[in-house]
C-alpha cells in the first residue's frame, strides 16, 4: 500500500503544477492583451500631445483652401420678402416668405442697425465675415418681434424660390482693402437644427465652382 500512496502523491503534485502553469499562462495572456510588441497600449494614444479640436466652420476660395473661421460673433436678421408671379388669368398674384440673413465673423459684429451694420464694410486686416441667406416656406413671415424663428429643416441652393439658399458670400479684408467672394450657382444645403427666439443652430455645406463653406454654426437673432 505504501508505494501506491507515494505514486498517488506524486501524480497529485504533477496535476497541481500543470494547473498552476495553465493559470499563469492565462494571466500572462490577459495582461498582454491590447499591447503592441513594444509594450504600448493599442487603444490609448502614443503621444501626450492633445488632439486639436475640429474647427466649427471652414471656407475655401481661389488661393485659399479649408481655412477655419474662428467665429467670435454671429447673428441672423429676419425680414419678409414679397414675390410676384402670374396668376394664370392674365394678372399677377403676390406671395411672401420669410428670409433670414446670417452673418458670422471673427470679430464683434454690430447688430444695432440690422443688415446695414451687420453687412458694413470691413476695416482691418484679418477680418473675415461669412454670410448667407435662407428663404423660408411660402406664407412665412419674419422681421417683427413677435414673428417666429426660422423653421427647422433643409434649405437648398437648387430650390427655385422657397426653402432656398438665396446667397452665400465670404468677405475678407486683406492687402489694405475689402474683397468679397460671392457664390454663383450655389449647390448643397443649409440645415437648421434648432431655432428659438434666443438661439439658432445649424449645419452648412454649400459650394460653387471655386468656393466652399462647410461646418456648423450658432447665431443669435438680431431684433
Amino acid at each position: 500500500m505504501r508505494p501506491r500512496n507515494v505514486f498517488m502523491v506524486r501524480e497529485g503534485m504533477r496535476v497541481t503544477w500543470i494547473l498552476l502553469l495553465a493559470i499563469g499562462l492565462l494571466l500572462s495572456l490577459s495582461v498582454g492583451c491590447g499591447k503592441k510588441k513594444d509594450g504600448k497600449d493599442e487603444k490609448g494614444p502614443t503621444t501626450d500631445k492633445p488632439v486639436p479640436a475640429k474647427p466649427a466652420l471652414t471656407f475655401s476660395y481661389e488661393g485659399v483652401a479649408d481655412k477655419a473661421l474662428e467665429t467670435k460673433s454671429g447673428f441672423a436678421f429676419g425680414s419678409t420678402k414679397t414675390f410676384s408671379a402670374p396668376d394664370g388669368a392674365g394678372g399677377f398674384k403676390s406671395t411672401a416668405a420669410a428670409i433670414h440673413s446670417y452673418y458670422l465673423a471673427n470679430f464683434d459684429l454690430d447688430a444695432a442697425q440690422g443688415q446695414i451694420s451687420l453687412g458694413a464694410d470691413l476695416t482691418k486686416d484679418g477680418q473675415i465675415r461669412v454670410s448667407f441667406g435662407l428663404v423660408g416656406a411660402e406664407g412665412t413671415q419674419a422681421g417683427g418681434k413677435t414673428d417666429p424663428p426660422p423653421a427647422k429643416g433643409e434649405y437648398t441652393g437648387a430650390a427655385e424660390k422657397f426653402n432656398q439658399v438665396s446667397f452665400v458670400s465670404i468677405t475678407v479684408f486683406e492687402g489694405g482693402k475689402q474683397v468679397e467672394h460671392s457664390f454663383d450657382k450655389i449647390t448643397g444645403s443649409v440645415k437648421i437644427t434648432n431655432a428659438t427666439p434666443e438661439l439658432i443652430e445649424g449645419e452648412i455645406d454649400v459650394k460653387d465652382e471655386k468656393k466652399v463653406v462647410k461646418g456648423t454654426f450658432k447665431v443669435k437673432p438680431a431684433l
